[in-house]
């Protein structure tokens, strides 16, 4: 496995992985991550600001992501609690929107003894639209909010988008079962990353394992990736 394991923490949806960093008592920053990342993103930056600012810093894979669980995608089209159909040995279905990620923070916060805490947001791209909802429900507890790329502004929306939302009902359930290993080969992977790019082989090696092992080792990856896709932003 190409991720390092931190904390674990159990939320609602499963197993949730997490650093939390610094001085208990310092100001708190909360990190998100992109779509497809993790909490590797902000390792460096954690460490500077627990260190160099005094801060206290929470990271987390978000669900789907990394080495958080991935619980399986939620299909019904609404958003009535008495709509959602459990999965298999009861385990409830993830909507993959942004009130799902808001409230897997919320409930890691609780987790780790920050319920109430006031704190400091750090979100790159999806994860700056999940800082953004997060202060819409929180506004009283968000102190500073930073949104680096928020996804959400391309000034095109792709074809394939709306493909997806129109299938996603078929799409997201037998997309693990189609992924052809042949898209990833290592050689394939490293020319397309390679375009109008300066990239080490270290940093592609790395890359293209993460990829590889959460498409075709983690289950319900996937899914869980165009789940996101899928779901509207607001």
């Amino acid at each position: 496995c190409p991720y390092p394991s931190a904390n674990r923490g159990h939320g609602t949806y499963g197993a949730i992985n997490y650093s939390l960093i610094g001085r208990f008592g310092c100001e708190l920053v909360v990190c998100f991550h992109g779509l497809s990342g993790s909490k590797m993103l902000f390792q460096n930056l954690s460490d500077f600001l627990a260190t160099e600012g005094n801060f206290q810093v929470l990271s987390f894979d978000l669900y789907g992501h990394g080495l958080s669980n991935a619980p399986r995608v939620d299909l019904c089209p609404c958003r009535q609690t008495s709509c959602s159909r459990p999965a298999a040995c009861g385990r409830p279905r993830g909507r993959y929107d942004l009130d799902f990620f808001v409230d897997q923070t919320e409930e890691l916060l609780e987790l780790v003894g920050h319920g109430e805490t006031p704190v400091n947001l750090i979100g790159f791209s999806f994860g700056g639209s999940i800082a953004v909802a997060f202060a819409q429900r929180f506004p009283s507890r968000v102190k500073r909010l930073i949104a680096l790329s928020p996804s959400g502004f391309i000034p095109k929306v792709p074809l394939t988008y709306w493909l997806l939302r129109a299938c996603w009902c078929c799409i997201v359930p037998i997309a693990p079962h189609v992924l052809c290993t042949c898209w990833y080969r290592k050689e394939r992977f490293a020319r397309s990353f390679r375009k109008g790019q300066d990239a080490s082989d270290e940093a592609i090696h790395n890359l293209w394992s993460r990829f590889v092992w959460q498409l075709y080792v983690k289950k319900g990856t996937a899914s869980a990736t165009l789940a996101v896709c899928a779901r509207p932003r607001s």
